[in-house]
């Protein structure tokens, strides 16, 4: 993706993790991502389940961006359309994106969580 803003300023996916960028998850679509998220566990090795799960959710994703110069966004529909909305006042922050908390779930979290969930399922 690549926009160039009103403003003057060209915003360039690179590629890399960026303030300006992000993905987002349309709620209508929460279903399909979960089904295909329980569809590779239940069907494929660890090892393997989690390619099958970038494959099948990469397109439920549309992408959005936020100039840092001006914050304008730009929220890509589901036929790649790119639509503009400017803030309302100058104190809208200009990197939105930007991780704001420290990710609380560690390995070590996500582990006893699958313990747990796995123990559920035995119990359900």
């Amino acid at each position: 993706m690549c926009v160039e803003c009103p403003c003057g300023n060209l915003i360039k996916d690179s590629g890399n993790p960026s303030t300006s960028f992000a993905d987002f998850l349309p709620s209508v679509l929460s279903d399909d991502y979960c089904d295909v998220i329980e569809s590779a566990i239940g069907t494929h090795e660890s090892a393997v389940a989690s390619q099958y799960v970038i494959v099948g959710t990469t397109d439920l994703f549309r992408r959005m961006c936020q100039c840092p110069s001006c914050g304008r966004l730009f929220v890509e529909d589901e036929n790649f359309g790119c639509h503009e909305f400017v803030p309302a006042s100058a104190s809208v922050p200009k990197a939105l994106f930007m991780r704001s908390r420290p990710r609380s779930w560690g390995l070590k979290e996500l582990k006893e969580l699958g313990s747990d969930l796995r123990s559920w399922g035995q119990i359900l």
